[in-house]
């Protein structure tokens, strides 16, 4: 009866709730103001990121930063003053988001002024640099023979450098500033912390030159680097001054140099490199082939260490610890140890690091008693990670990395077993033999791993398509299959390492379930990546699209994780995901329906490749090659035609029988789809490695082989009209160059000449035919001035003569003869590719490092 009061006092609890029941902002407040407290360096994170990312952009420079930093935390210590709690939030991120933008500033933007990379221009010159070895060398095994390639590459020496002078006439000054030195051979004389003095060429890396391409110039940036140095020969490298051999760094480089010695002595030639890819980090010695397996099987992330690595490890290393002989607290820092030791010996790998900081975060909460991979640590690290390294923010590694740990840590309710509430059932589970016990709990652990490496790949999905172009299912029933592969080759991989520096008779021990793990590996990987559906090339989603989406799921991930049902947070991901493909295809639609006829001339180098686009959506590429190996071609007109939104070319059209206009095409057939290939009637009647090698890929490929010649027209639906002018079904006395297939693209009015190589015997029979009034020219044979350069522009007259080819050459007679005929000369190794649109009332010109399209 004494409970009566209580119990009536309590039943009216709800209607006075109902009575002020919160507004619907208020409700969304709450449920912010909610997660604060328990997630703060997730926002604080975040907002460090914006600043970071403003300043890349848009930067507004240090004293605006300043400026704003200042003013947040006036306006945070005014609203603390008043007890505005939320106001005062808003102010901290704002302070957070200015110190990013800070960090981002000083690390991308200031440099010191005795910065070597502030003299170094893309044309190299001629230096005498003295500076300190970082690590060891490291030597790039030549690549094998490729039929293909124009220029067979041999090995060559990478070794990371801290510039400490440069020679002024006869006179060292002082210099700073990190660099890599590329030495052509072996370069053994020479050790981490030794000072070395180089006689090579200094350059800076290119730009950007093409669209969809890679920025090399910005991945040296983002370590601190602004130029390079090339030696060509191992001589032209001199020790000065040995460093200290107590040095650290001479000491991790010796260890990682005996674990190298000690995987290719006992381990197969074949699987020591893939060995130092998996336990070292080191994939400098594996064939580019190989890792274009693993890539296409989606499982490219085995060979990088990464969190799954260190985790493998770390796993060993804490069972070793809880065997009774440390407490666990000990077991944390031990591990802690390990993971900061195997990061040095990996040589502070971007990846490795990644790994180690989001490992040593959860290790730190665990001795703290906070949950080991919350949102908490995971933004913890990223916060260590940025303010050490702002590049890292716009690396896909450590995006991948980091919304791999998150994805993890959020679908973590998945992976969890329900547990067993009734008491018979746990009876009866308990009664089973410990074989069915075995058996169920493997299956288990099996379906868990599965369904996690399900989340993983569903989630970076877009990501990975919009940065690689590709999507790999066979990655979904690869994962398994690898994991305890995996396991094996890390764990007795790593006891090899430990087994060659302490105790060598051990070594073969553990050698042995090394190289047959290895083996099996890469032999999946091997028939996963040649499956017809195992592998996709696309265009993928458009940026924004990518950042919305990721942007929503957090959203819905931190804010609304338990008020939203999981069915609906996928429902709405599954939305944006169908709407971003409409939209894709509907923007892709508009663009092919207006505007008029695109021809962007690529930059490769000494090579060529054009690529055709008219209004109705029809792709059409004109030569695809390059000086060198074949593969950097084929990626930079794949990422050129990905940019185009199609993974799809409906004709390919070979000038001549010179591997700089066609040895990038058997690698592209494998990027994109291509229906029909033209090559003049005489194009195969050598028989070269090279163009028996062509001839194979394209009929493998299920494209059709053709044949054009003068008199020859390809019609597009829009008007347009491509016309062969030369050569002729017999072709012509003299080189391959003379047998060039020169095409008359012809649009509203407006003509367009792409001539390959043609020059002497084909080039006289070409100027003898009626003149023709063009708009724009390819300049003949790359503009020498054996392709009559002065003849050939009074006979067409072109507006415009673009020049595909690269620098270093003397090009003054060909720009001399063409601008005598009024025509304005543009060389691909000086404006990147170079896009010209014919429309009815004028004739487009854009460059794409001047202007990005």
């Amino acid at each position: 009866m004494a409970d009566e009061p209580r119990i009536a006092s309590s039943a009216q609890l709800p209607s006075r709730a109902t009575d002020e029941s919160p507004s619907p902002g208020t409700a969304r407040s709450s449920a912010v103001t909610k997660v604060l407290p328990h997630q703060p360096l997730v926002f604080l994170a975040g907002a460090f990121a914006a600043g970071m990312v403003l300043d890349r952009y848009t930067p507004p420079g240090m004293p605006c930063w300043l400026g704003a930093a200042a003013a947040a935390l006036v306006g945070w210590a005014v609203c603390r003053r008043f007890d505005a709690r939320m106001p005062a939030t808003i102010c901290l991120l704002l302070a957070a988001a200015s110190a990013g933008g800070m960090r981002h500033h000083q690390y991308w933007s200031v440099y010191p002024a005795d910065e070597l990379g502030l003299v170094a221009t893309e044309e190299p010159q001629r230096v005498a640099v003295r500076a300190i070895a970082l690590g060891s060398p490291v030597l790039v095994p030549a690549p094998p023979f490729n039929p293909l390639a124009t220029m067979q590459q041999g090995d060559h020496t990478r070794l990371s450098l801290r510039v400490t002078a440069l020679r002024h006439g006869d006179v060292w000054r002082p210099a700073s500033g990190l660099t890599t030195l590329h030495v052509d051979g072996h370069l053994p004389q020479v050790e981490s912390g030794d000072l070395i003095e180089i006689l090579g060429m200094l350059d800076r890396a290119p730009p950007d030159e093409n669209p969809g391409g890679f920025n090399y110039q910005e991945q040296l940036r983002a370590q601190r680097q602004l130029c390079r140095l090339r030696a060509k020969q191992p001589a032209s490298v001199s020790v000065l001054l040995e460093g200290s051999w107590l040095g650290p760094r001479r000491l991790l480089s010796r260890l990682r140099d005996q674990g190298r010695q000690t995987f290719e002595r006992y381990l197969s030639p074949t699987n020591a490199p893939l060995a130092a890819a998996l336990v070292l980090g080191q994939r400098e010695q594996l064939e580019q082939g190989r890792t274009q397996q693993f890539f296409l099987a989606g499982v490219i992330h085995v060979l990088a260490i990464s969190g799954m690595h260190l985790a493998m490890l770390t796993s060993g290393v804490w069972l070793l610890g809880r065997l009774g002989l440390v407490s666990r607290r000990t077991t944390l820092l031990l591990v802690i140890l390990f993971v900061v030791f195997f990061a040095l010996l990996t040589e502070a790998r971007p990846p490795v690091v990644r790994a180690a900081v989001v490992i040593s975060a959860a290790c730190l909460a665990s001795r703290l008693g906070r949950p080991a991979l919350g949102l908490n640590t995971i933004a913890a690290a990223a916060l260590f990670l940025l303010a050490c390294n702002p590049a890292e923010l716009f690396s896909t590694g450590a995006q991948l990395s980091f919304l791999a740990v998150a994805t993890l840590n959020l679908c973590a309710p998945l992976f969890r077993r329900k547990p067993v509430t009734d008491p018979l059932d746990r009876l009866i589970a308990r009664s089973r033999p410990w074989p069915e016990r075995l058996a169920r709990n493997s299956c288990y652990a099996v379906w868990r791993g599965w369904l996690a490496g399900v989340c993983v790949w569903l989630a970076t999905l877009p990501l990975v398509m919009g940065t690689f172009h590709v999507a790999a299912p066979a990655a979904l029933l690869l994962g398994p299959l690898l994991a305890p592969l995996t396991a094996v080759a890390l764990f007795s991989g790593f006891a090899l390492l430990l087994a060659g520096w302490l105790i060598p008779v051990l070594s073969p021990v553990f050698a042995l379930p090394c190289d047959a793990s290895l083996s099996l590996m890469e032999g999946l990987v091997a028939r996963a990546a040649g499956l017809s559906w195992g592998h996709w090339w696309t265009v993928g989603m458009t940026w924004w699209w990518t950042i919305v989406f990721y942007v929503v799921a957090a959203c819905l991930a931190i804010l609304y994780r338990r008020s939203l049902p999981l069915r609906w947070q996928a429902a709405l991901l599954a939305a944006w995901a169908a709407c971003g493909l409409l939209l894709t295809g509907a923007a892709q639609l508009a663009k092919d329906r207006a505007g008029g006829f695109d021809c962007t001339v690529l930059a490769m180098g000494h090579g060529l490749s054009v690529l055709l686009e008219s209004p109705d959506g029809k792709r059409v590429l004109y030569d695809a090659g390059r000086l060198g190996q074949p593969q950097p071609g084929a990626r930079a007109i794949a990422g050129a035609v990905y940019y185009t939104g199609s993974t799809h070319l409906d004709a390919v059209i070979l000038s001549h029988a010179d591997a700089d206009h066609y040895n990038a095409l058997p690698d592209l057939l494998q990027q994109v789809t291509i229906r029909e290939v033209y090559v003049s009637p005489v194009m195969f009647q050598q028989t070269s490695p090279g163009l028996l090698a062509l001839r194979q890929a394209i009929l493998d490929s299920g494209a059709e082989l053709k044949e054009i010649k003068a008199g020859d027209m390809l019609e597009f639906d829009c008007g347009a009209m491509l016309r062969c002018l030369h050569p002729t079904a017999e072709g012509v006395g003299g080189s391959d160059n003379a047998n060039s297939v020169v095409l008359n693209l012809e649009y509203a009015g407006r003509s367009l000449l792409l001539t390959g190589d043609l020059e002497e015997q084909g080039m006289d029979r070409l100027l003898q035919s009626d003149p023709i009034d063009c708009d724009v020219t390819l300049a003949p044979h790359h503009g020498s001035s054996g392709s009559a350069p002065e003849r050939f522009a009074t006979w067409c007259r072109p507006e415009w003569a673009l020049i595909s080819g690269g620098g270093g050459r003397d090009l003054t007679d060909s720009q001399t003869g063409f601008q005598a005929a009024g025509a304005q000369v543009l060389h691909t190794a000086e404006t990147g590719a170079i896009r010209i649109q014919l429309l009815p009332d004028q004739v487009k010109v854009q460059t794409w490092r001047r202007n990005p399209w």
